[in-house]
């Protein structure tokens, strides 16, 4: 997930041109999406560590195993709602630009 996100976060640096774009700097909404990517990024980086911890002998104390559930839950949540501001992004990208010339 965390290799899906970091590739979202290129299709975005790629339309970066876009009317929808610089609206979203104006408005801030594309510095919340971005926190929102970073977030999730980092989220599952903290669900990966703990599977690592866990794969190389962390003892599976109640508090640690609590604590990696829910890591799972903010990952899952976190992925939620970037997927949601993905789809906005999506939906509202205009395709077929107005041409500028005859």
């Amino acid at each position: 997930m965390l290799g899906f996100m970091l590739a979202a976060l290129a299709v975005i640096a790629s339309i970066s041109n876009t009317e929808l774009l610089k609206a979203m700097q104006r408005t801030g909404h594309y510095d919340d999406l971005l926190n929102t990517v970073f977030v999730g990024c980092v989220s599952f980086l903290l669900v990966a560590l703990c599977g690592f911890a866990l794969l190389f002998g962390a003892p599976a104390h109640p508090y640690f195993v609590s604590a990696i559930f829910g890591a799972h839950v903010a990952a899952l949540v976190s992925l939620l709602d970037i997927g949601r501001k993905f789809r906005l992004v999506l939906i509202n990208l205009d395709w077929n630009p107005p041409s500028t010339g005859p």
